[in-house]
């Protein structure tokens, strides 16, 4: 739903559909930011990204993932957690998720305007959102395993 963009700047995933349960959410996540500082005793900064148009798994979806047994089970018509804020950032690029709707666009030019100094690539994601995740989720760092 957040994230730090740089030391006082997150980046929060706001839904603009006041119909939709996700609004609440973002309204008080911004509320909350809003009346935050950072450790400096600085208000935060805060960029919005809308949230991608609803989206939910479909009947072929999901009779097509094949999951753990002890894995969440995927169903057919449930929401997926589609969000903009689950990117990838490197020391020179950015890829951010891509879901064939209309805020893609705005997204990759809010966080291409953050991020002018790297490249910032728009990556069609939805394959990884199936499984539960998405780019940042794949991307995340193993550790090493404590050699015995």
């Amino acid at each position: 739903m957040a994230c730090f963009l740089a030391p006082g700047v997150v980046l929060l995933a706001v839904c603009q559909d006041k119909t939709d349960l996700q609004y609440q959410y973002s309204q008080a996540a911004y509320d909350f930011l809003s009346q935050t500082v950072d450790a400096k005793g600085r208000n935060l900064k805060i960029i919005t990204v809308p949230t991608p148009t609803y989206l939910k798994m479909t009947e072929e979806e999901a009779r097509t993932l094949h999951c753990h047994e002890k894995a969440k089970k995927r169903l057919a018509g449930a929401r997926l957690a589609a969000s903009y804020v689950n990117f990838y950032q490197s020391k020179d690029f950015v890829i951010v998720p891509k879901y064939g709707v209309p805020e893609d666009e705005e997204a990759y030019q809010i966080l291409k305007s953050f991020y002018s100094e790297k490249d910032v690539y728009q990556l069609y994601s939805k394959e990884l959102l199936l499984g539960g995740g998405n780019i940042h989720c794949v991307t995340m760092q193993i550790p090493k395993e404590n050699e015995v």
